[in-house]
């Protein structure tokens, strides 16, 4: 007999049923399996309290944590669930979940078989935000302590799994049912008879992991794909789906459980399911080559910033101080610009409509400031720009209907505006998040929005060009080299000059000059004093000069190397397409190292000989080994988090 796929999954699940309820003989004994094993959560839906179950529930583990008294949010878990939605999304429902399996099983009961009306989809995440986020916190006892309310008031896995056997088992249990476990009796009863005539009823209507798993399954990477010139439109796969999902017109639903019906169905072999990626590319070759000369030379740009930026965390010196302290941040920034503009410009190119374009941009600001905030919560060493960064592309989205020339006036008035917004905001938002992050202070937004604008004005011309190369150096000499000439011999005696005529005022009353406030421990200081200082991240009009005018002279000597000997530059382009992943992780490595004791800031690699060429080095690697597995980087993740909200 031929193993078709529909035996091979049928296989699966009832290994996966077998190995996560692998104590029968807890009911005959009347007792929980409480070993190693039940510290790690079960992909797919098992109750903890069921005597066989050898793992946990995710989402009885989730109410756990954030029903105690300390109102505490699992981290673990919703790690977990992240990683595995992100990694499978829903093919955990069709592989591997014990419940999922049960409910195929009952709709093989003879009966007319129905679909389910589609307005009741919703309800799963209804269940999810009130049964399982909201009242485990605010449902409380009298000690403060909340309760698991899905897995107390709903779950019916619990009740055929664990209750019902229990009571088959251990007649002294019947005499404690009281009504609660009448009413979960009745859910179950309801559910039943609901997967007898609707396949998967629980999981399209009810089930809270499978919400979860839903929402990752459009960023997935294990995905389905449909080859849209194989395609002859036979709707084969809608026919045999029953998870009642268009494959062709949304191949990664929500409701899809990648059982792969779909895929054995085609005739034209035009659906692909799994990891990697089957369909061929549309662009021509000649398309193609010009694209990745196009991005070559700005990718290998962006590796030689996030290269900086670990010099700068791991191995700051003497010799290497003055050029990446707070340039190497705008670099980035000026290269985040050119590439948000040629992105713009291609969605058009290809008819996007506005709205998604706009859609896209907020989608992927909104991911990126998650990010942001989670490496905040890490409690590291280093500023944590993500949110800040995720506002520059809000705020471009103004700029973007804007010309060519429109944008470089901007980007002019910008540099002296911006400066002195940012330290006002600096003193009314400092506490704010998310204005913070928006206009509070020299790591804000409305800091680097000189930089990025700029950047969007390079991106409008064509970079092809090799004229615009040697312009781009002698542009970022023309500004180099007279704000440092400014930052070194004038703005010293303006800063003193400045700060002894606000001395005389007559609300100063403390003649010590504090190198923080304007008027020194006063009330509502606003540092007016760093407008005339040219300091690493201060955000001043020279320091983004200096900045801007040394990151001009790199972009347009790596354009050059890449016009010439490309070969050169693949080292730093792997590094610059992993540039957020790269970015993330020094932040992980820092905590790793706090956590094990080691204080990062202690450990000075940048005195040791050659040790920030080590790092950089290693930076190298680590690109290199992300290229290795692209399916695995956040700039992934980020692209298919994207496509959830178009």
């Amino acid at each position: 007999m031929k193993v078709t796929d529909a035996i091979k999954r049928k296989i699966i699940q009832t290994a996966a049923f077998c190995f996560t309820n692998i104590h029968p003989g807890n009911f005959h004994r009347g007792t929980l399996y409480t070993g190693p094993w039940k510290r790690f959560c079960n992909p797919g839906l098992n109750c903890y309290s069921c005597p066989a179950a050898s793992l946990a529930c995710p989402i009885g583990a989730f109410q756990a944590v954030s029903g105690s008294m300390n109102y505490d949010f699992s981290f673990y878990v919703a790690g977990m669930l992240m990683a595995i939605g992100v990694l499978l999304g829903r093919f955990v429902c069709g592989w591997l979940c014990p419940f999922g399996l049960i409910q195929e099983v009952i709709h093989r009961i003879p009966s007319p078989k129905r679909k389910l009306w589609k307005g009741l989809l919703a309800v799963k995440y209804i269940i999810l935000v009130v049964f399982v986020c909201i009242l485990p916190i605010t449902a409380v006892n009298y000690m403060g302590m909340g309760k698991p309310a899905f897995c107390q008031y709903i779950c019916p896995s619990g009740t055929l799994l664990g209750g019902i056997p229990l009571l088959g088992t251990h007649p002294e249990l019947r005499q404690t049912i009281g009504a609660l476990f009448g009413m979960k009796l009745l859910i179950l009863i309801f559910t039943v008879i609901g997967c007898v005539f609707i396949y998967r009823f629980f999981c399209k209507a009810i089930c809270p992991l499978g919400a979860v798993y839903g929402v990752l399954n459009k960023i997935s990477v294990y995905h389905l794909e449909v080859n849209a010139e194989k395609c002859v439109n036979c709707k084969a796969c809608m026919k045999v789906c029953k998870m009642e999902v268009n494959p062709v017109r949304t191949p990664n639903s929500a409701e899809c459980i990648r059982c792969g019906a779909c895929v054995s169905s085609c005739p034209t072999k035009a659906i692909h399911i799994g990891f990697g990626s089957a369909a061929k590319s549309n662009v021509s070759p000649q398309q193609q080559e010009h694209g990745a000369k196009r991005l070559a030379a700005l990718d290998a740009v962006r590796g030689l910033a996030v290269m900086g930026m670990y010099i700068q965390h791991f191995a700051l010196n003497e010799r290497n101080g003055d050029l990446v302290s707070g340039n190497t941040m705008i670099l980035f920034i000026l290269c985040s610009g050119i590439s948000y503009s040629i992105m713009m410009q291609r969605m058009k190119e290809k008819g996007t409509d506005a709205k998604v374009m706009r859609t896209r941009i907020l989608a992927r600001s909104i991911l990126i400031d998650f990010m942001g905030y989670i490496l905040i919560m890490l409690n590291g060493p280093f500023a944590v720009v993500l949110p800040a960064y995720a506002m520059l592309f809000i705020m471009a989205l103004v700029l973007q209907p804007c010309s060519k020339r429109t944008l470089i006036t901007v980007s002019g008035i910008l540099y002296l505006v911006c400066p002195p917004l940012m330290l006002i905001g600096l003193s009314l938002f400092s506490d704010a998040a998310l204005l913070g992050d928006l206009a509070g202070g020299p790591l804000s937004a409305l800091a680097w929005m000189p930089v990025f604008a700029a950047g969007m004005a390079i991106g409008r011309f064509d970079l092809q060009d090799k004229k615009l190369y040697g312009r781009f150096v002698v542009i970022g000499l023309a500004i180099l080299i007279p704000a440092k000439l400014i930052a070194s011999f004038v703005l010293p005696g303006l800063y003193e000059t400045v700060t002894n005529w606000l001395l005389q005022f007559p609300s100063v009353t403390n003649t010590q000059i504090d190198p923080y406030a304007i008027w020194p421990y006063n009330t509502q200081p606003v540092l007016w004093h760093m407008l005339f200082l040219a300091m690493p991240q201060g955000g001043s009009m020279f320091e983004l000069l200096i900045g801007t005018g040394l990151s001009f002279i790199i972009v347009g000597l790596v354009f050059l190397v890449e016009r010439k000997c490309s070969a050169v530059l693949i080292p730093f382009c792997t590094v610059g397409r992993a540039a957020l992943t790269l970015y993330v992780i020094q932040f992980v490595i820092a905590w790793g190292l706090g956590v094990a004791g080691i204080d990062v800031t202690s450990v000075n690699i940048g005195a040791a000989p050659y040790g920030d060429i080590l790092i950089a080095a290693a930076v190298l690697g680590a690109g290199s080994m992300i290229a290795l597995f692209p399916k695995v980087s956040l700039e992934i993740l980020v692209r298919r988090f994207e496509k959830i909200f178009c």
